[in-house]
């Protein structure tokens, strides 16, 4: 308790010492782990490990692994899956990184190590410890020290390759920037022989320059602040490595901590990503574990209204909530003081609502985290931003934050007024068409922070379809007033579709003024419910505007479903019914008035006594009368069954056939004629 008064004492002296102009903007930290994050990581990782080698690596399991190690959580039962899989990849069929993830998993579920390597990972792990890049080295020497203890020279080489591969310049001034790919491995190995080697070791001392170097390029920029922060992991994993940066992670300060923090948390929700999950929750728990982490503080709920900090009994009053990053409460905050109290929207210093500091008292019960401040009674309704003093410790250290605080006021809607074309609606039904005006206005009463606009929806009531206008406030001031919206209807037909039938009028007062019914949920944040008052209803008829026709190609060919806000009539297609074929008997007819000539010509002939000789032109003749029938017959198939190129293919031999059979048969007809003249 008396370094509770001391730190208090302290913090409200240099409140008073500070101008209110002197506040700074620091990065806000209002949250922390929770439980539902980290039953989200430990879901994640009980999803990677039971679906198996066929859709995840070893790399996956392996950071699943570490995260349910770390949340003391079993993974016995994922043994039969992922046994086999580790044994594989220690023998090293399957690359070098492999080797060290199936050991790391192996030895997470007691699978069984084998004494030595294979040769096969021998050789792949001789490569990677001589070879020229950057993660070879990596996995070569995690495996070294996995059987054994990797060769000190190596620190020499991997601050080589780290220089040369442009993540950190020579001497001490740093001239490129950090990333992800490659300052982390590099980190994390470095760490490693950091603390490998002896104390007074060359091998320490450059091994402790090179992760200096590392850190002193923090932040680098804002397009690489997550891989920065994710860096804090690697950085301080081993005392060597936590004491070669601990000057330069001092130099940044508070400021850089506090980004950091940041970072990690709006990275918290990795998407079902093993690894990402395992580097973010390694890097809070670096950082939660330093002396000067910054703490998580909140309004507890964010929001509260004007009424309950009037009354100021008990918990009614504005609370505090102060967490580690972790999400545990605190065990060194030795005094709160919240500076200054400012509208949301205007810088640090500007304004200062209170009279003056506010001390907040310490929570009665353990475990809760919740500190009570009781001299808000004077903050109207609206949006603020709380400068925090949090004296840490024996209160000679100060950290200072900002929390953000919505403060509610109890308001009522009165005096509304429903007229369509001037004249007021009795009975909240009223009739109106397309060139009807409709008008609505109404007052906020309460002890509320007047908004700019209020809102009128219309709501079809058969389809659900809603329309919002504003309504614009009328006269200055800042307290709550009268309030006007006008609809043109014949201006806004086409906004409503034309859709006629039952509109349901309400208003929507915004939330940030009132308070009534339970907080909603809104992403992240929890935010009063706005207000909404049912007004009526009316009955509109519109005429339906006449389908325009456009030339082709104006519009494109799917403009309409592009457009449309409702779904589109379903379109049957119908197809054109087949030809009706002749009956059969009139067919058969014209088949024999075709016949006809043909048979006609045959009774002509017997009866002009002309009977059919023996073909002349003797075989050739015979053969020449062959062939015109196998084009004929060819023909009759050609209409009957065969395609056109198959009717072709079988035309040409024969037309050659026929041409030279019928040139013979001509010759041996010529040859009798001619014998007897000679």
């Amino acid at each position: 308790m008396v370094v509770r008064r001391a730190a208090t004492a302290v913090l409200l002296a240099a409140a008073a010492a500070v101008p209110p102009a002197a506040f700074g903007s620091p990065v806000r930290i209002n949250e922390h782990l929770t439980a539902a994050d980290l039953d989200s990581w430990r879901k994640t990782a009980q999803d990677t490990l039971q679906a198996g080698p066929e859709l995840r690596s070893l790399s996956d399991a392996d950071h699943a692994l570490r995260i349910l190690t770390n949340l003391d959580a079993g993974a016995e039962e994922f043994g039969h899956i992922w046994c086999g899989a580790a044994a594989v990849g220690m023998h090293g069929g399957q690359g070098l990184s492999s080797i060290y993830h199936g050991i790391q998993v192996a030895e997470a579920l007691g699978c069984g190590i084998p004494d030595s390597l294979s040769t096969v990972a021998r050789d792949l792990v001789a490569q990677g410890l001589y070879g020229t890049k950057l993660e070879g080295l990596y996995y070569a020497a995690l495996v070294s020290q996995k059987k054994g203890s990797p060769p000190l020279d190596l620190v020499k080489r991997v601050a080589v390759l780290v220089e040369s591969s442009g993540l950190v310049a020579g001497d001490d001034t740093p001239d490129s920037l950090p990333t992800q790919d490659n300052a982390y491995p590099a980190a994390e190995l470095l760490a490693l022989l950091a603390e490998l080697a002896p104390a007074d070791s060359a091998a320490r001392a450059d091994a402790a320059h090179a992760l200096a170097n590392i850190a002193s390029l923090l932040p680098s920029s804002a397009a690489t602040a997550a891989s920065d922060a994710l860096l804090l992991h690697p950085l301080t994993s081993t005392p060597a490595a936590a004491a070669a940066t601990a000057p330069a992670l001092e130099r940044g300060g508070a400021a850089l901590l506090r980004a950091a923090a940041a970072q990690l948390l709006s990275l918290r929700r990795c998407g079902g990503d093993a690894a990402a999950a395992w580097r973010v929750h390694a890097a809070l728990r670096a950082l939660a574990a330093r002396a000067d982490a910054p703490l998580a503080v909140a309004f507890a709920p964010p929001s509260v209204s004007a009424g309950a900090l009037r009354s100021g009994g008990g918990g009614a009053a504005a609370g505090l909530s102060v967490r580690t990053l972790l999400g545990a409460e605190p065990s060194d905050v030795a005094g709160i003081v919240v500076r200054s109290l400012r509208p949301h929207g205007t810088k640090a210093g500007e304004e200062n609502l209170l009279g003056g500091p506010v001390v907040a008292a310490a929570a009665a019960a353990s475990g809760t985290g919740v500190w009570t401040a009781k001299g808000l009674e004077s903050v109207a309704p609206g949006r603020y931003i709380a400068e925090v003093s949090i004296a840490r410790g024996d209160g000679a250290q100060e950290e200072t934050v900002s929390a953000p605080l919505v403060v509610t006021g109890a308001a009522s809607v009165a005096a509304v007024r429903f007229a369509v074309n001037g004249e007021d609606v009795r009975g909240g039904r009223a009739k109106a068409g397309a060139r009807d005006r409709l008008s609505v206005a109404f007052a906020l009463e309460g002890d509320v922070a007047a908004p700019q606009q209020c809102s009128v929806r219309l709501r079809h009531a058969a389809s659900g379809l809603s329309t919002y206008y504003s309504a614009q406030r009328s006269g200055g001031g800042a307290r709550p007033g009268e309030y006007a919206a006008t609809v043109d209807l014949s201006k806004e037909a086409a906004q409503l579709q034309h859709r006629s039938g039952d509109y349901d009028l309400a208003l929507l007062a915004p939330w940030a003024v009132l308070s009534v019914g339970w907080p909603m949920p809104i992403g992240d944040m929890v935010l009063p419910a706005g207000v909404e008052v049912p007004v009526g209803a009316v009955h509109m008829e519109f005429e339906q505007p006449k389908p325009q026709e456009w030339p082709l190609y104006v519009r494109t060919l799917l403009h309409e479903s592009d457009v449309t806000l409702v779904a589109l009539p379903e379109k049957h297609h119908t197809f054109r019914e087949p030809d009706r074929r002749a009956p059969a008997p009139l067919g058969i007819l014209f088949a024999a008035l075709v016949c006809a000539p043909l048979a006609l010509f045959v009774l002509a002939l017997r009866r002009l006594g002309v009977r059919p000789e023996r073909p002349s032109g003797g075989v050739w003749g015979v053969a020449y009368q062959a062939c015109i029938g196998a084009v004929l017959a060819l023909f009759v198939l050609y209409w009957a069954s065969l395609t056109m190129v198959v009717a072709l293919q079988a035309l040409l031999p024969l037309v050659a056939v026929t041409a030279f059979v019928g040139r013979k048969a001509l010759v041996g007809l010529d040859a009798p004629r001619e014998s007897p003249q000679e």
